[in-house]
């Protein structure tokens, strides 16, 4: 990869390039950037060359307006949806700004935390913690009980589909190498993955299992890893990580930090690297940079990437990424990468 061809975001000056926590980015088919920033709830839209243009949004709980956004999407050719979990509010805009419509969904046994898509019937997927088999922690690891389900278009469940796990939980909270989960809604089908196993799983809209998809990956080496774990905890002067590492060692280390699916359905798969993915030392933030592998729906591999260590990717596309670029004082860029072949 080579520079950025669009940087977006200023340390200080012009409020309308400053960002303070970045939720999603995605491309327009005009070319057009589409910003969701959770910390000022707002989606902020800039032409192709990264000059601002308007906003959408705001916070508040009315029509159009956001509380804590998770996920942005791209519904062709111009409407934009955007996901509210903590009101568990999907809301679609028009990109002129024009609110279409905002829908609020529930399920008897969990909030839907997070939306995966809309299927070609007009249904909608969306995954949740199970409630009712989360298991409070003693001295064991729980993971998080994930449900996958289809919502009908009055944003009702009309189906749970099947089921998956997030993030590994122990007796002091989330384990020093937890998981995460990764899903997604291609063609009418979920594909979902925690990352403890080189595979991605699949459901069709009925809820049957598809084989598994192989991935490119490897094991980590423990013993490195939580190696490299403690020696970063003391260095930060974490003692009450460092405590709980004593009292919870790891149970497990995934295998991937990351997957992304691009707009032609190809999964870009990071390995897991100890080295810069580990969340007690910062990987909460943002996986960013290092090696990616670019695999296709039966799993093979097709290429691999070298992203610059500062990019953390959030949209690919045939010809693009579009991802956060952060400096040394944490402060937000949105920045588009050439893809060269």
């Amino acid at each position: 990869m080579v520079g950025p061809t669009v940087s977006i975001g200023e340390v200080e000056g012009d409020p309308r390039y400053l960002f303070q926590s970045v939720a999603g980015a995605r491309r327009l088919p005009d070319g057009r950037i589409a910003v969701a920033d959770r910390g000022q709830a707002l989606i902020r839209i800039y032409g192709p060359d990264g000059t601002h243009q308007l906003d959408l949004g705001g916070e508040g709980r009315g029509p159009g307006e956001f509380d804590y956004i998770t996920t942005l999407m791209v519904r062709p050719p111009d409407t934009l949806v955007a996901y509210d979990s903590g009101i568990f509010r999907l809301s679609t805009f028009l990109a002129d700004g024009t609110v279409l419509e905002t829908k609020t969904f529930s399920v008897s046994e969990g909030r839907p935390e997070i939306f995966l898509g809309r299927y070609s019937n007009g249904d909608l997927a969306f995954s949740w913690i199970d409630l009712t088999r989360q298991t409070p922690s003693d001295r064991r690891v729980n993971p998080d009980p994930m449900r996958f389900g289809r919502f009908d278009q009055e944003g009702e469940l009309a189906a749970v589909l099947g089921s998956g796990t997030g993030l590994r939980r122990g007796p002091a909270g989330v384990m020093p190498f937890t998981p995460q989960l990764h899903a997604f809604l291609f063609h009418d089908t979920i594909f979902h993955t925690d990352g403890l196993r080189a595979e991605i799983n699949v459901l069709d809209p009925n809820g049957v299992s598809g084989r598994p998809i192989p991935l490119p990956v490897k094991a980590v080496d423990v013993s490195g890893a939580e190696a490299l774990l403690r020696a970063g905890l003391e260095a930060e002067g974490a003692e009450e990580l460092l405590r709980r590492l004593s009292e919870s060692p790891s149970d497990s280390i995934p295998v991937l930090s990351e997957v992304i699916l691009d707009e032609l359905g190809r999964f870009w798969v990071k390995q897991y690297d100890p080295g810069s993915d580990i969340n007690w030392l910062g990987a909460w933030a943002g996986i960013r940079g290092g090696t990616w592998w670019v695999v296709n729906r039966i799993g093979v591999p097709l290429a691999w990437v070298v992203f610059p260590q500062e990019l953390q990717p959030l949209a690919i596309y045939e010809d693009a990424v579009i991802g956060i670029v952060r400096d040394e004082f944490g402060v937000q860029r949105i920045q588009v990468f050439p893809i060269l072949r």
